[in-house]
């Protein structure tokens, strides 16, 4: 099973690739944004901890920002296939 970390770079070079490969149809800003998200999200992970943040609470700036990368991910997959 992938771990956070590399559901993070996964996403991170999806969305890389997919926004290059359909010619950057948004703005720099909102990869910025997206980039940033991914990345912290990746450096935030820790195998000993990620049990433990499932069972006793939420990281709620930790949900928007796998929500971001996650959105951003989505909307190049819609625009890839003409939705």
């Amino acid at each position: 099973m992938p771990t956070g970390a590399d559901q993070a770079r996964l996403l991170a070079k999806l969305i890389e690739d997919r926004w290059e490969e359909l010619g950057r149809p948004w703005s720099e800003r909102a990869m910025a944004y997206a980039r940033a998200c991914a990345r912290d999200r990746e450096e935030a992970h820790r195998d000993e901890c990620s049990v433990l943040v499932r069972r006793t609470g939420l990281d709620e700036h930790a949900i928007w920002q796998w929500g971001a990368a996650e959105r951003v991910s989505t909307g190049l997959l819609l625009v890839r296939i003409g939705a």
